[in-house]
């Protein structure tokens, strides 16, 4: 029993008007010394107990065998005689075991009343933490959509039913503004907001950023690299699916399996038609990309294995892979030279350590993307890239301002 439930039972035991300790202190200070009392004050002594049920339950004593023990008290105070000191301390004794009787019976009443009874754990509203800048903290702005990244602080990658959105997120974002200022992956600060809102999260709720960062840098960075992998690896391949060639297996091995069968296949491909390769003018016209008409016009994009790869297949394959929706399948000026320029190192072999032969490989950086920007100069050039490519053509409507204005990305 705490003390608030002590004060309480002793506000109500005064209340009917029975005796406290504190009367008790008043009456009787020290041992066997007793204030002077008139001769009827032993009338307040006749109190009513409280009731009983035979066990004890609500009380020690019935109201009859009170006025027993108080009669029989009076017959011993009146035979002790006229001695006015014992009668006095006598009658205390016998007041003071009554109180003690009382006392008892509040006690026991106590302990028989039912325990304070304790809230289920189960029925208890869950716990949430304050929002703050831990990362738990935006967990309480996502309890209207279940169905969003959990953001728990423990998980670190994007689960079943998550990856696939946003992988296909972020490869249409990289696959619109790649070759605009870089070659390599999409930024984090690019790709987090898009990352956030595929996974069901909201991308301006501050917590929420701060809790994505948090759990999901490390996963988000792994897969932008692998999107652009994946991609460029589509490309290549179905560009040598088209010609017939085998995939590229194993490119970073010591040996790797297909290379001898792709060098001569390779420097044909990447190379202008025999009686342009030695003019700097055509050095950008592969033989994949650039044929005569038949008009005798040496135009670029203009083979049948061009068109279909750049139109239909790459397209296909990477919807098919859950990469590019049909809404980004869309080439706009920096995502086409960047693959051109791609298509060229890939297609390049090299002596590499030991004098083995490798396959070459695009490295993101300054040089890169300043190529890449070659590039674009000489797709919106109509002298220097001829075409009668619809789609290039589009692209060149699209940035009537190329060279003064960054080039649109649509």
């Amino acid at each position: 029993m705490d003390d608030d439930d002590e004060d309480e039972d002793d506000e109500d035991f005064n209340a009917n008007g029975d005796t406290n300790g504190e009367e008790v202190g008043e009456e009787y200070d020290e041992e066997f010394r007793c204030p002077e009392r008139h001769d009827d004050g032993d009338e307040d002594d006749e109190e009513e107990m409280p009731a009983t049920d035979g066990n004890g339950a609500s009380g020690f004593m019935d109201s009859d065998l009170v006025e027993d023990v108080d009669s029989d008290t009076e017959e011993q105070v009146d035979g002790i005689g006229d001695d006015v000191s014992m009668k006095q301390l006598f009658a205390h004794t016998m007041r003071q075991q009554n109180q003690t009787q009382q006392l008892l019976l509040k006690l026991l009443q106590a302990q028989q009343q039912p325990a304070p009874r304790m809230p289920d754990p189960n029925q208890m509203p869950a716990y949430q933490m304050p929002r703050g800048g831990h990362p738990n903290a935006a967990r309480n702005s996502r309890q209207s959509r279940p169905a969003s990244l959990p953001l728990d602080g423990m998980s670190r990658l994007f689960g079943p039913g998550f990856r696939a959105p946003i992988v296909k997120a972020v490869a249409a974002a990289w696959f619109k503004a790649v070759g605009v200022t870089s070659t390599g992956p999409l930024p984090y600060g690019k790709a987090a907001p898009i990352a956030m809102t595929a996974g069901g999260l909201n991308a301006a709720d501050a917590n929420e950023r701060s809790a994505f960062d948090f759990q999901y840098k490390p996963e988000l960075a792994r897969v932008g690299s692998k999107t652009k992998q994946l991609l460029t690896s589509i490309f290549v391949d179905q560009l040598l699916t088209i010609y017939q060639l085998p995939s590229i297996v194993d490119a970073g091995s010591a040996n790797p399996p297909n290379l001898p069968a792709h060098k001569a296949p390779f420097h044909t491909l990447r190379t202008p038609i025999p009686g342009f390769a030695g003019d700097a003018r055509y050095k950008r016209f592969a033989s994949w990309l650039a044929c005569f008409n038949e008009h005798n016009a040496l135009l670029c994009f203009e083979t049948p294995q061009s068109r279909k790869l750049l139109e239909t297949d790459f397209f296909a394959r990477a919807e098919a892979k859950g990469l590019l929706p049909p809404a980004a399948q869309k080439w706009n000026l920096g995502s086409l030279a960047f693959f051109i320029f791609f298509v060229d190192q890939r297609l390049k072999v090299k002596t590499g350590t030991g004098g083995r032969d490798v396959y070459g490989n695009l490295k993101d950086g300054a040089d890169s993307i300043a190529e890449v920007e070659s590039i674009c100069e000489w797709l919106m050039d109509p002298i220097a890239c001829p075409t009668t490519w619809h789609v290039l053509l589009t692209i060149r409507q699209q940035n009537p301002h190329y060279g003064v204005a960054p080039p649109a990305v649509a």
